[in-house]
């Protein structure tokens, strides 16, 4: 009987749900979803399959990232994700108080979003053009802000910061995605960062041949004079070190790691600054 009752209520309570989430007075619905966040109930409105929640949570994201996180959630959940990679994207790219490494993790959610094919009804008719831009725009800010992330490590062992100065650094850099210009020019150049100022260039398409040299030439005698003074590792073990880190985040390119093919065997290659 007790079973019998639950049952009967259970069925009664989600009718009530249907009727509310169903109406479409959308005063009402604004009304309900704020009571909603209100008691923290936020997997309630994920819930709701209305365009009021649509409309409603992108106003509420402009101001606020929680509700965004709600948002590219919402598409999510209902296999909008091109949608939910184009917030994922913004949130990347806002003004809001976060780190940059969260805002790495959503570029990182983004491009998997963007990769994914959605079956939303938000996705019939967008080209595939459109789609392949967004997965574009995201992967080259992935990189910017993989770099800013390797300029803020560098720097907070960088022994030529005093400590008002080294907070004053990473705060800045620990915020939005900057641009090319601002790391190169603002960080990676004057810190003599030669291997970073490497994978700038291949950000940035950068192709002067003379710079390349002075760079890699840069890289190598630093390479050098460090583990000279330091003792160890052997300076050639050092170089061969870098050379494999850097040609696999370069991807090989034939401008920025410009290496050929030799006579020697298949493992052996020999490193060609462009002259």
């Amino acid at each position: 009987m007790i079973d019998g009752q639950y049952t009967t209520t259970a069925k009664r309570r989600r009718e009530a749900y249907d009727i509310i989430n169903g109406s479409t007075d959308e005063v009402f619905q604004i009304n309900l979803f704020d009571w909603y966040l209100s008691q923290g109930w936020h997997d309630r409105l994920l819930d709701i399959r209305s365009t009021f929640v649509v409309s409603y949570l992108e106003r509420k994201s402009q101001e606020d990232v929680d509700h965004a996180d709600l948002l590219w959630k919402y598409h999510a959940q209902y296999h909008n994700f091109t949608e939910a990679a184009q917030v994922q994207l913004q949130l990347a790219k806002s003004g809001f108080d976060i780190g940059l490494e969260e805002r790495i993790g959503y570029l990182s959610q983004a491009r998997t979003n963007a990769s994914t094919k959605s079956i939303g009804m938000t996705d019939i008719g967008r080209s595939r053009q459109s789609r392949q831009e967004l997965i574009r725009e995201v992967g080259d800010l992935l990189d910017i802000a993989n770099i800013q992330g390797d300029i803020m490590q560098r720097m907070k062992g960088d022994e030529r910061l005093n400590a008002d100065r080294r907070l004053e650094v990473l705060k800045h850099l620990n915020s939005q995605i900057l641009t090319i210009d601002e790391l190169y020019n603002g960080y990676a150049d004057q810190a003599s960062y030669y291997d970073l100022c490497l994978l700038i260039y291949q950000c940035a398409d950068y192709r002067s041949a003379a710079d390349i040299h002075a760079t890699w030439q840069n890289l190598l005698d630093t390479i050098h004079k460090e583990t000279t003074t330091k003792g160890e590792p052997l300076p050639y073990e050092a170089v061969s070190e870098k050379m494999r880190e850097l040609g696999m985040r370069l991807h090989m390119s034939e401008s920025i790691f410009p290496v050929r093919k030799s006579r020697f065997p298949p493992a052996a290659v020999v490193f060609e600054v462009p002259d």
